[in-house]
């Protein structure tokens, strides 16, 4: 008997020796491949790096840090030629995105393809930050540590994605002052973030010209006679965690949304997580996606937001973009209770107790603004029906030129939040809070 668990055991070690050799060669192969592409990507982006100040090298974030970051960016660099580099793997983020800036380069290089590991991520950190610093001549330097950039060297790298942020902070506190926050607050530049675009407006995001012209002429060709043209994001993803409970409804729980968009007699563009196979037939018909517009998915999910006068949507990255256009937005389900972006008129998501009574705004502004998990004391529930309506019908009744004045005109201070400008709380909401 104890040969053989001595036997199995020898077994066992051996497959768990084999499997770590495996696991190790994949990683190493997948790393050289990553490296490889880098180097083309980097030999055909070798203007934008060369014509550079400043570099900033963002190694983590997902989708919505492509957005924060480059316009950060050239908020804390003003005018200075400035590039951002975005370590990406295979389908984390939307490449097309480096085409739509006008005054800030964007490339995106490879973390990894396939298989991620720590590894991976500091080695391919390293070999960039060397290549920025003994090859191109960029001068790796902390602007956080010394914020005073007039009498440093022409070329630098920033390699801490939060120091780009922290920086940001600190200049936006310099300029407009501190934000009242409670002690909670994760993400600080967030709400920093969203005063900045809202009181200093830059550049709006374009399309490439051919692109623009294509798009609009596919949008003459199913809809003539629209009267304007509104993007909804759906977002689904995460399977556990802050994923799962920023997910908004369906298009059966977003139906109010489509009616009072159809009677406006708007185009409806949808995009992001949810395909127009899960909608049900009747509304269907009138609902259009990339697949009507012949593109590329990572194309048409940016020309629809561009290219809209109305945008509703849903907790997340795809609703990051819409922050930097002046156009009329509201974010349903909105979630975690921190959120304030920048022009949108906000939905919260309900949170009521085991007793089934709703848990007021204010309370969860001040004690849970980033609490994704309430145990098992609490429900966090979507928006219904008669709430989405009000929000939609509160949007199209403010005149369209004088949304962001109506925006302005923000109503949190008066339930006890720390957020104060550039988001409203929708009407439906905030009376009954």
């Amino acid at each position: 008997m104890q040969r053989r668990v001595m036997a199995m055991t020898k077994s066992l070690a051996k497959k768990i020796r084999r499997w770590i050799l495996v696991k190790g060669l994949i990683i190493t192969i997948d790393f050289f491949l990553a490296l490889s592409l880098n180097f083309i990507l980097i030999i055909s982006a070798f203007h934008k790096i060369a014509r550079s100040r400043r570099v900033a090298l963002l190694t983590e974030g997902g989708f919505g840090h492509t957005v924060t970051a480059p316009d950060i960016a050239r908020r804390v660099f003003t005018d200075q030629k400035t590039l951002v580099i975005i370590l990406s793997s295979k389908g984390r983020h939307n490449w097309c995105m480096a085409k739509i800036w006008t005054d800030v380069d964007v490339i995106y290089l490879w973390k990894y393809l396939y298989f991620f590991s720590k590894f991976q991520s500091v080695y391919m950190t390293e070999i960039l930050l060397c290549l920025l610093r003994f090859v191109l001549g960029k001068m790796v330097y902390n602007v956080v540590a010394d914020p005073d950039l007039k009498d440093r060297p022409r070329f630098l790298a920033w390699t801490e994605p939060l120091s780009l942020y922290q920086a940001f902070v600190q200049q936006q506190i310099n300029i407009y002052g501190a934000i009242s926050q409670p002690k909670t607050t994760n993400n600080e530049f967030l709400l920093y973030w969203v005063r900045s675009v809202f009181l200093n407006p830059l550049t709006q995001p374009t399309l490439p010209s051919l692109l623009d012209k294509k798009f609009m002429q596919k949008m003459d060709e199913i809809q003539p006679d629209r009267r304007g043209v509104i993007a909804v994001y759906m977002r689904r993803k995460g399977e556990d965690g802050d994923g799962l409970v920023r997910c908004g409804g369906d298009y059966q729980d977003y139906r109010p949304i489509f009616e009072a968009a159809r009677r406006q007699g708007l185009l409806i563009l949808v995009l992001g997580d949810r395909p127009l196979d899960e909608c049900p037939p009747d509304i269907r018909g009138y609902l259009r996606d990339f697949r009507n517009f012949n593109l590329d998915k990572s194309w048409y999910n940016i020309a629809a937001v561009v290219k809209s006068d109305y945008f509703v949507g849903d907790p997340g990255g795809g609703s990051l973009l819409p922050c930097l256009m002046p156009m009329p937005k509201v974010m349903v389900n909105a979630f975690p209770y921190s959120q304030a972006w920048p022009g949108f008129l906000l939905l919260f998501k309900r949170l009521v107790d085991s007793k089934g009574v709703p848990v007021s705004l204010s309370r969860c502004f001040n004690k849970y603004p980033w609490t994704y998990d309430f145990g098992e004391n609490y429900l966090l529930m979507n928006n219904v029906h008669s709430e989405l309506s009000g929000a939609i019908d509160e949007m199209f009744k403010v005149p369209y030129d004088c949304w962001l004045s109506y925006i302005a005109e923000s109503n949190f201070h008066l339930i006890g939040s720390y957020v104060r400008q550039g988001a409203r709380l929708c009407e439906v909401q905030y009376l009954n809070n």
